[in-house]
C-alpha cells in the first residue's frame, strides 16, 4: 500500500474491526495514532514504521495483546510509563529513528525487549 487517505483509515476502524490483530501502518501520512487504534484489544501487531508520529499516547496500555510495536522511522522520542504494563510486550522496533530524534545519536541499535 503506498498511501492511505486518513478518511479511509477512519473508514476501517467504523467496521467491526475489534477481532482485527494486525495492523501496519507503515508509510501513511499519521502524525498522531488513532484513538480507534487503542479500541482493538485483540491488536498483536502495530506498525508505524516511516510515519510521521511524535508520540505514543498512554493509551497504549490498552492494547493488552500488543506483541510487536514497530517505531522504526518514526519521530517518536520518549514512550510512555504505560508500555512497561504491555506484559505480552516482546518487540519494539526503534532503530533508525528520524533526525532529532533523542535515539538519533546511538545510530544503530536492534531494539528493546519488554520485561516479563
Amino acid at each position: 500500500m503506498d498511501s492511505l487517505p486518513i478518511t479511509s483509515l477512519r473508514e476501517l476502524f467504523r467496521r467491526d474491526s475489534r477481532l482485527l490483530n494486525v495492523l501496519d501502518l507503515e508509510g501513511t501520512p499519521l502524525e498522531t495514532i488513532p484513538d480507534e487504534v487503542f479500541k482493538l484489544i485483540h491488536l498483536r501487531y502495530l506498525g508505524l514504521r516511516d510515519t510521521n508520529v511524535k508520540m505514543v499516547p498512554k493509551l497504549i496500555r490498552k492494547l493488552e495483546n500488543l506483541e510487536t510495536l514497530d517505531l522504526q522511522g518514526t519521530y517518536v522520542t520518549k514512550l510512555p510509563d504505560e508500555i512497561l504494563h504491555l506484559q505480552k510486550l516482546r518487540n519494539l522496533i526503534s532503530y533508525h529513528l528520524k533526525s532529532g530524534s533523542v535515539y538519533s545519536e546511538f545510530g544503530d541499535f536492534s531494539g528493546f525487549k519488554a520485561p516479563s
